[in-house]
């Protein structure tokens, strides 16, 4: 218990409003500030001075307040910091402990989240360990020492933890080895994986300067004291700019100095004479560093020590041995009475001292064998648990290598039958090629009998006519007159072949033929072009001052127009599409020109792309295959498109359609 109460007086410092003593008026005028904020924000600020302003027996109430106006601020880190002062207050209830655990892992996750759940699991770990029976300590040692040594996945919060749980669980043992290894390796993880939390710092470094003050590591010890001081330091400039005035640190600073002087035999003379006139300072402002330098001996009788004022430091050091419990300490201080009481010839306090320091020796042996057998013990149980996960995972890793075995024979399993297909395949494919070559050759000579047959039956038509004469020397006058028969029947079959297609287009034609709005019709073909238009691409369109109609297929002629604007688009990144419509009562027609910022018709191209038939390879391959498609259609129509080759700024497309259809 007198461990904890050192570990909150460290972590949670007193305030200056204990060595204030008319601090009620500050208070009240704080809260009359407190009434006038406007906004939860405003409210923090004040609400931290009274915190560190008011007694410990109001603190709990304004940590509170000061919680609910940071989460309603939504300042999650002031969230985050008056959990760890409420952790510190009610380190002693570890029901409400897990409250606090619990609230903290609800605000949004952050790195200071993670420390804060780290800082606030240590705290309740150094409670458990102090109230913890010998059976579930040992047990609680050997399970974390199972995880620490064999757990490969365990994350560096884990492992942090994993070691303090081991440090504070062999801090109970009077003389054990496992406390400095393994305190040790909590030093070395604290210096490679640096928590930014200074809560955490101060207990890893309280802990570590009291444990080698008990072992009698000196030097490692003052080491510790020198980084907390540091901590104090850095913490009293943090409180200044954010204007908590009524916080201080001098008590913290207080009890690592007085430490320090304990072990005084690692300090040279001016460093133990710089560390009293600090105390002396500190003394000066705060009552409470006073009354205990003046009424506890503890400070004064190594203080003598340290300086060789042995007379001086040997009533003392009877009244500190009086009031410790603890046998390391005890040790200590009856080995420091003999020292004193060798330098002054007081041999009866020499022989006094001598004698307790053996009685405490043996019974620190005794101890000392017990708990060697206690930690053979823990070694076995380790041991025991390490067995038994080994073989969980031999017994995983034999249901591995026999899923493996299995997976492969399937595996090999399909590949025969892969193979086995292949062959089937290959063989299919021979055959298939055999076929295709015997089809071949098959089609190669119907194609030659074909020509052979067209040149016979057909020579007429089917020869130039400069070599009709050799035809007839080669063909007997016999058969000439039925050659030339076969040759008018099949221009007949062609004629009428023709005649009926037309005779059927023209009927389809004619349904389709009505008086159209060119207005409407500008507008059909605008709706289908502005969905390719490119972003950044300005369509203008300009309409008839006064709508006429016209006498046309209007779905040919709207998807005519519809096409030209589209292929505009296409070729038009950036600028603007133009379409404007004139009627030319002169030739009977209206024209509509399209004009666009893109790229040109190049200029042998100009007029080729509208070609009525072309090869089929030239239309895959041309980017203006959609012109060509628009031109068939006005072909049906009586229509014209044309390129004008004159126009520099992109390309400028004129399409003409009669005002009157031709087929009327």
């Amino acid at each position: 218990m007198k461990r904890i109460l050192l570990l909150v007086f460290l972590i949670f410092p007193f305030s200056a409003a204990w060595a204030i003593k008319d601090w009620k008026p500050i208070a009240d005028g704080l809260y009359a500030e407190l009434s006038k904020q406007r906004t939860p924000a405003d409210s923090v600020k004040v609400l931290y001075n009274l915190f560190d302003l008011v007694p410990r027996a109001q603190k709990g109430d304004v940590a509170r307040k000061l919680y609910d106006s940071a989460q309603r601020a939504g300042q999650t880190e002031v969230q985050l910091d008056v959990l760890r002062l409420l952790t510190s207050l009610y380190s002693s209830a570890d029901h409400v402990l897990a409250t606090i655990e619990k609230e903290a892992g609800s605000v949004p996750d952050s790195r200071e989240k993670q420390e804060t759940l780290v800082f606030i699991r240590m705290r309740r770990l150094t409670k458990s360990s102090k109230f913890a029976s010998e059976k579930e300590r040992q047990d609680d040692i050997a399970k974390v020492l199972a995880s620490y040594e064999n757990d490969k996945k365990k994350t560096p919060q884990d492992e942090f933890l994993q070691l303090y749980t081991l440090v504070e669980y062999l801090r109970n043992d009077v003389d054990s080895n496992n406390l400095i290894i393994y305190l040790d390796k909590l030093m070395k993880f604290l210096g490679n994986n640096p928590f930014e939390l200074y809560a955490i710092h101060n207990i890893v470094y309280t802990e570590a300067a009291n444990i080698y003050s008990d072992a009698g590591e000196a030097k490692r010890a003052i080491e510790a004291d020198r980084e907390l001081l540091k901590i104090c330091d850095r913490l009293q400039e943090s409180y200044r700019k954010k204007g908590r005035i009524y916080r201080d640190l001098s008590t913290s600073k207080y009890v690592a100095l007085r430490r320090m002087i304990r072990n005084y035999k690692a300090l040279t003379p001016d460093q133990i004479a710089s560390i009293n006139a600090e105390v002396e300072k500190l003394a000066a402002v705060n009552p409470d560093i006073r009354n205990d330098i003046d009424s506890l001996p503890r400070y004064r009788a190594h203080y003598y020590m340290a300086t060789g004022r042995y007379a001086e430091a040997i009533p003392l050091i009877k009244a500190h041995i009086a009031d410790e419990k603890g046998l390391p300490n005890r040790r200590q201080l009856y080995d420091m009475l003999a020292e004193a009481a060798r330098n002054t010839g007081d041999n009866g306090t020499l022989v006094e001292a001598l004698s307790e320091y053996n009685k405490i020796l043996a019974e620190l042996n005794a101890i000392s064998a017990s708990q060697k057998y206690r930690e053979l013990q823990i070694r076995y149980d380790v041991d025991s648990l390490t067995k038994d996960k080994l073989a969980l995972e031999l017994k995983a890793r034999e249901a591995e290598v026999h899923s493996t075995r299995k997976m492969m024979l399937v595996v090999a399993a399909g590949w025969i039958l892969f193979f086995l297909l292949l062959i089937v395949l290959l063989f299919y494919w021979s055959r298939y090629r055999s076929n295709a070559a015997h089809l071949r050759m098959a089609m190669e000579s119907f194609a030659s009998e074909r020509d052979r047959l067209r040149d016979f039956r057909y020579y007429d038509y089917a020869t130039p006519a400069e070599n009709i004469a050799a035809e007839d020397k080669r063909i007997p006058a016999l058969h000439k007159k039925n050659y030339r028969s076969g040759a008018s029947q099949m221009m007949e079959s062609i004629i009428t072949d023709l005649l009926y297609i037309a005779s059927i287009g023209r009927t389809e034609r004619e349904k389709a033929i009505s008086d159209f709005s060119v207005d409407e019709m500008m507008r059909s073909a605008v709706a289908k072009a502005k969905p390719v238009v490119r972003d950044g691409v300005r369509l203008n369109v300009t309409y008839p001052e006064e709508d006429f109609k016209i006498q046309t297929d209007f779905e040919c002629a709207s998807y005519v127009l519809g096409r030209l604007l589209e292929n505009a688009a296409r070729f038009t990144d950036h600028g603007e599409i133009s379409l404007t419509c004139r009627r030319d009562s002169q030739y009977s027609c209206v024209k509509f020109t399209i004009t666009d910022t893109g790229l040109r018709i190049a200029p042998r191209e100009e007029e080729s792309v509208f070609y009525d038939f072309v090869n089929l390879n030239d239309l895959t391959d041309n980017d203006h295959a959609g012109s060509f498609i628009c031109r068939m259609i006005y072909f049906l129509l009586s229509g014209t498109i044309k390129s004008d080759h004159n126009y520099k700024d992109g390309a400028k497309v004129i399409l003409t359609i009669p005002l009157r259809s031709y087929n009327q």
